[in-house]
């Protein structure tokens, strides 16, 4: 069983409930175009367990590793950022350039973009809106 957070490769503190986010990369050779890439669990609980690599964007179990596993046991994702995309970094937005309508529950992600499909997604910058909470 893997605890925690796997394969994290950007994280950043929601400013509003200083609950930790993070993009990671998941499987690939599943298909083209799964599973997609996920912002992921805001509450990485002491003893959560990773759904990688029993479940992968939150609904699609693994052919191989997911056998007895529910994708249910796990925290679902944020958002889900497309198939093979890599996200290489995530922040959440905290300036005053922007319109008020992009909140501090605005998170910018970098995706690298993906290799192995013939149409390729991501080498940009997208936004995801995190759920609107207050701190416990």
């Amino acid at each position: 069983m893997r605890a925690g957070v796997r394969n994290s490769v950007g994280f950043d503190f929601n400013p509003a409930t200083k609950e930790l986010y993070f993009t990671d990369n998941g499987r690939d050779w599943f298909s083209e175009d799964l599973p997609e890439r996920r912002a992921q669990p805001r509450r990485p609980r002491p003893g959560s367990i990773s759904a990688i690599p029993y479940c992968h964007q939150g609904n699609l179990p693994d052919d191989e590793f997911g056998w007895g596993r529910s994708c249910s046991e796990f925290e679902q994702p944020v958002a889900l950022l497309g198939p093979h995309t890599a996200a290489l970094g995530m922040r959440f937005y905290t300036g005053s350039m922007f319109p008020a309508a992009v909140s501090a529950t605005r998170i910018f992600i970098a995706r690298h973009g993906s290799w192995n499909k013939t149409n390729k997604i991501g080498g940009d910058i997208i936004a995801v809106e995190a759920a609107a909470e207050t701190a416990a």
